[in-house]
This record gives C-alpha cells, structure tokens and sequence, in this order.
C-alpha cells in the first residue's frame, strides 16, 4: 500500500513541476516554483496528456518496427542469427549490418 501511494505521490510532482524547464527556458533565469502555480488545478489534464503521449509513442514505435523489420530483413540484415551464439559484441553488431 505504501508503494502505490509513493508513486501516486511522486507522478503527481512529475506532473506538477513538469512545466518548469518551459517556464524556465523562456524566462532566461531558473523558475522551477513557477511550475507550481501554473499547473494548479491543470494536474489531471495534464497527466491524461501525458498518457496520450506515451501510447502515441509506444503506436509510433511499434509501427515503425513493423516496416522496418521486413526492409531489414531484405537488406540482408539478421540472415543467421544462431551462427552469432556466444559472439561477442563487435561480432553481433558486424553481422547484423543494416538492422543496427
């Protein structure tokens, strides 16, 4: 119970000074409490905001890899993966060429 309500705890600071390097980019002078009053009141916007992000990217990511994988795979990239079984890491980044 104490660690659901420590991560509670700590996105709801992420999310209330989460507009402190904006504020402090455009004011020139570190203003990392400005964040405070700006977010009031916004805090549940802004996490649902934060939420939308983070699965638009995980979307975009996954859809990415979705292409690139066959393009990969054409290029000759990852041809015979079981040949690299205990290679060390200079050999598996050489073999796989385009994927890397």
């Amino acid at each position: 119970m104490f660690m659901i309500a420590a991560t509670v705890l700590f996105v709801w600071l992420l999310v209330r000074f989460s507009l402190a390097l904006p504020i402090t980019v455009d004011q020139q002078k570190f203003a990392i409490f400005d964040s405070w009053g700006v977010t009031k009141g916004r805090a549940l916007g802004l996490f649902g905001m934060t939420v939308i992000v983070i699965v638009m990217a995980i979307v975009v990511s996954i859809l990415t890899s979705i292409v690139i994988l066959p393009l990969t795979l054409l290029a000759g990239g990852m041809a015979d993966l079981s040949a690299l079984e205990g290679a060390d890491v200079g050999e598996i980044f050489s073999a796989m060429g385009p994927a890397s």
